[in-house]
């Protein structure tokens, strides 16, 4: 029987579980009525994924002997890799009624009750083990919890904990970083980083994490150098590419992220990299490629809002307002209080002239979120279109009251000022647009359209040729500044070499 033992912890160590199980079983005609070997068989199952199975062994060894609370709690937890969260803390409960000391039945409960979405309860259960025991598997379990929580602080304190038992424990000091970094607190992230960094020079992990740091401060050319680094260490990292994808992105350079996103792509088919590879064409503009990928997600996670909302927002870009209604309606079934869904919804219908039903959605966007500005044009745009300019301007001025520095509401409102015929007041709100946002081209096209009406055709036609240099390929206003050179008999000051 030594020798048969020693064998199977052989091959488990050399990961082959299949070969560990058959030895087992050689043990077991041995003693078939060993309970300890009937779970250590059961184990080797369960590490394979042969869960189902595993799960006949353990009851064949708690047949044998019922007070056996190893093999209960490891039964347990074969039970919550299948989902069966109840039956699982049963089993833990059942092993803590026999040995209540019994440290790991509370590690694993607290796994359990976590991965039920219970963090509260699994805290408590991590707490005991602690309180019995310092074990680093019970402090990354309250760890994860106090993050499932988001009690970030706490959770970096209970690194401290864990890494006062293992201070040159990289994987440790990088955890602590990362709570740190989602707590906002990034110089501190990136101290940490550096630590575990200087303790292991090779963890690609802690590299593409400290360059998501970096990101999160706009250090952008460092934070591409650390998923570079990370990438040389493994070319097949694929969160490094995913990550510099979104640090490229961040940084204005869509095409270079796109490269990244297929990199990643080829690595794995995954719907999230799918998305934001979707919103890097909508980005550069090519909103049908956007659509496909958008489209390719939802195929691969049938069940996701986020990706719904984006699609329908290409779709709506694209002018097929109904399509885009399908996907947004799909979108607040998943999550009734999609803000986002509503706009892009209320905007589809808005397009469709049907203003009544737009403002019902953009109404019911403010009704969760207040303070989305989005809505509020919407809606005013909505009021506006209906003759109701009096109300649209109190709508503006709301969105303004909560975000003086919003240019599109300053440019929204000039455009409702204008119809009123009130040009003046248009303009001051163009020019108030244009301070927060230089690169409004709309609002300079605007401001033309305004100064034409004015019968100031030159200063209009300065205001269409910064449009123009803004949108190039803008024949609108291509064809206004036509028009108001016309009434010139020139050129803009300030372009002469441009041509019309």
């Amino acid at each position: 029987m030594g020798a048969y033992l020693g064998k199977i912890s052989c091959l488990f160590d050399m990961g082959d579980y299949k070969a560990a199980a058959d030895c087992y079983e050689e043990a077991h005609r041995l003693q078939p009525d060993n309970a300890e070997i009937i779970t250590l068989m059961a184990g080797c199952l369960a590490v394979a994924g042969e869960y189902e199975e595993a799960l006949r062994y353990y009851d064949e060894a708690l047949r044998v002997d019922p007070g056996n609370a190893e093999a209960r709690v490891s039964k347990g937890r074969c039970l919550s890799a299948l989902g069966e969260h109840e039956a699982a803390i049963a089993c833990h409960d059942e092993a803590l009624r026999i040995d209540p000391g019994f440290r790991r039945a509370h590690v694993e409960k607290g796994e359990c009750l976590r991965d039920a979405g219970r963090p509260a309860e699994a805290l408590r259960c991590y707490d005991e083990a602690l309180r019995r025991h310092e074990d680093m598997g019970a402090y990354l379990g309250k760890i994860s919890c106090l993050f499932d929580m988001g009690d970030y602080k706490a959770a970096a304190d209970c690194y401290e904990e864990a890494h006062r038992l293992q201070p040159d424990n990289a994987n440790i000091i990088a955890l602590r970083a990362g709570c740190l970094a989602v707590a906002g607190e990034y110089e501190e992230a990136l101290r940490c980083y550096d630590e575990a960094l200087r303790v292991d020079p090779g963890n690609a992990e802690a590299r593409v994490s400290k360059g998501r740091c970096l990101s999160a401060l706009g250090e952008y050319e460092a934070a591409i150098a650390c998923h570079d680094e990370a990438l040389r260490a493994d070319p097949g990292f694929r969160r490094a590419h995913v990550e510099k994808g979104d640090c490229l992105r961040d940084a204005g350079r869509p095409a270079e992220a796109l490269r990244c996103y297929d990199e990643a792509l080829r690595l794995e088919q995954d719907p999230d990299v799918y998305h934001k590879k979707g919103g890097c064409l909508f980005d550069m503009k090519e909103y049908a490629a956007a659509a496909d990928c958008h489209a390719e997600a939802h195929r691969l996670r049938p069940e996701d809002a986020k990706t719904l909302t984006a699609w329908g927002n290409c779709l709506a870009v694209m002018d097929e307002h109904k399509e885009a209604i399908r996907r947004c309606d799909e979108a607040l079934r998943l999550i009734p209080g999609n803000v986002i869904a509503y706009c892009s919804k209320g905007y589809c219908l808005h397009a469709l002239d049907e203003h009544e039903a737009a403002i019902e959605c953009f109404d019911g966007a403010l009704r969760l979120m207040p303070e989305l500005g989005m809505a509020h044009l919407g809606k005013g745009c909505c009021l506006g279109a209906m003759g109701r300019a009096d109300e649209a301007l109190q709508v503006y001025d709301e969105a303004l009251r909560m975000d003086p520095e919003y240019s599109t509401a300053h440019h929204f409102k000039g455009n409702c000022l204008r119809t009123l015929g009130k040009h003046e007041a248009a303009i001051a709100c163009y020019d108030e647009a244009l301070r927060t946002d230089p690169g409004l081209g709309e609002a300079h096209a605007a401001k033309g359209d305004c100064l034409s009406d004015m019968r100031r055709p030159a200063e209009a036609a300065r205001c269409y040729d910064e449009a123009l240099r803004l949108d190039p390929e803008n024949s609108d206003v291509r064809d206004s500044l036509r028009e108001a050179l016309s009434k010139t008999g020139g050129k803009p000051r300030g372009h002469p070499n441009r041509s019309p």
